[in-house]
């Protein structure tokens, strides 16, 4: 699936294959998948006083293990 810039594959909860992220890694530069680690979770206004949307997915590089929030990782172009 390409959805905003970056490839995903979604699983379905029954496969034990990980939900992974494709994009490069601001931190190593790598064209890389990432591991899906959690979801961060921040109240509303908090969210709001920081600009960041309430909900976040955290991903892992696999490359590095640089550990980071979704809007940082850097889409991969479609005809790559």
């Amino acid at each position: 699936m390409f959805r905003n810039g970056m490839h995903v594959m979604i699983t379905r909860p029954n496969e034990t294959q990980p939900i992974l992220h494709y994009g490069i890694c601001p931190s190593c530069h790598a064209k890389t998948p990432f591991d899906l680690k959690g979801v961060q979770r921040w109240d509303a206004e908090i969210a709001a006083q920081l600009n960041v949307p309430p909900i976040m997915t955290v991903w892992q590089c696999r490359n590095c293990d640089t550990t980071l929030m979704e809007p940082s990782i850097i889409p991969i172009e479609q005809d790559d």
